[in-house]
């Protein structure tokens, strides 16, 4: 097709990192904004995936046609780096310590595209890709859109873009730093995550930390009412709440694990806490269903250790989801994107 070649029935485990779902129908590399555009032509509903990394593929494959994204195009400008979508986070981040730039040392070890760390705004220790976005330019209904940083919507693991736009390049700062200080801090964070994240095949952190919420139900059944949650008695939305305790005590709260507790940092009460960490106190840890673990090391990580389906996955979430809820009242929110009829 004018140049770009489209194969049917290609198996979908090798293009992810979870080695795991069907084929795709038809399936097509893109290397040009031209390639997308003619794909497009063929099949106008296309499933977009990048490096494949933050998804979960169905068991029955994908209908219609697949776009694998390989625009990996990088230019530099006076204030910013121009960078296609196809381009991998750790290859950025490598990019920009050789060039002395120090704000994606926390990307190093994100195992995403840039199309799809921005869809999702990935980031890691503290740092998101969306804060260092100057514009990205997406396909959208055919034509290229250019939206500066205010209009993309980036929030804590999520975009405002629409579901159907296709990310093709962004600008990203460029900010100057002594190389010594950016190779020791990407060291640092690459020991950390070798240290607290296993190996093998996952799709990272399968949900997003969870909020805490400012209610009643919330300090009767989770967190003694002593402690503030919030400071100002400010909820995590902004909004004043009546209800808030007035102590000024400042130990850190317990979170009731049935009859037993576990203390969360202090910093965290201005802050999500880490799924994990929840999911760890419900004792989950080493829980396997078919060919799917939760992993010893990182409670959010579920590896396929053996040929497992999408199903296993699904149903681990579902069973992770309930207990989380019934121990806590927390509603855990994947972060993981489901690709197929689901």
């Amino acid at each position: 097709m004018m140049g770009v070649e489209i194969l049917q029935n290609e198996n979908l485990k090798k293009h992810c990192t979870w080695r795991i779902g069907g084929n795709a129908e038809f399936f097509a590399k893109a290397r040009s904004i031209n390639d997308i555009k003619t794909l497009l032509k063929f099949d106008k509903n296309a499933t977009i995936l990048g490096n494949g990394s933050n998804v979960l593929i169905n068991d029955n494959g994908i209908k219609g046609l697949t776009i694998k994204l390989e625009l990996d195009e990088i230019k530099e400008y006076t204030r910013f780096v121009e960078v296609e979508a196809g381009v991998k986070l750790p290859y950025l981040a490598s990019y920009y310590y050789k060039s002395g730039y120090g704000n994606l040392t926390f990307a190093s070890g994100i195992p995403a595209t840039v199309g799809g760390a921005i869809k999702s705004n990935a980031g890691a220790h503290g740092s998101s890709i969306g804060e260092n976005i100057v514009w990205v330019e997406v396909l959208r209904d055919g034509k290229v859109v250019r939206l500066d940083n205010s209009e993309c919507g980036f929030g804590y693991r999520i975009s405002g873009f629409q579901k159907k736009d296709i990310v093709l390049k962004a600008a990203i700062k460029k900010i100057k730093q002594d190389k010594s200080d950016i190779l020791e801090k990407t060291q640092n964070f690459m020991q950390y995550r070798r240290a607290t994240q296993p190996g093998g095949f996952s799709a990272g952190s399968v949900f997003k930390a969870a909020l805490l919420p400012c209610n009643a139900q919330f300090f009767t059944n989770i967190v003694r009412a002593d402690v503030p949650i919030l400071p100002k008695h400010e909820t995590a939305s902004g909004r004043m709440s009546p209800s808030a305790p007035t102590s000024t005590s400042t130990s850190p709260p317990n979170i009731k694990h049935n009859n037993s507790s576990f203390l969360i940092p202090h910093s965290s009460l201005n802050s999500p806490i880490p799924a994990g960490l929840l999911i760890d106190k419900c004792g989950l840890k080493g829980t396997r269903i078919g060919g799917t673990i939760i992993s010893q090391k990182h409670a959010n990580f579920i590896l396929n250790i053996d040929n497992a389906s999408s199903k296993d996955v699904l149903d681990l979430i579902d069973l992770i989801k309930e207990k989380v809820y019934n121990n806590f009242g927390l509603t855990l929110n994947e972060e993981i994107i489901k690709l197929g009829e689901f």
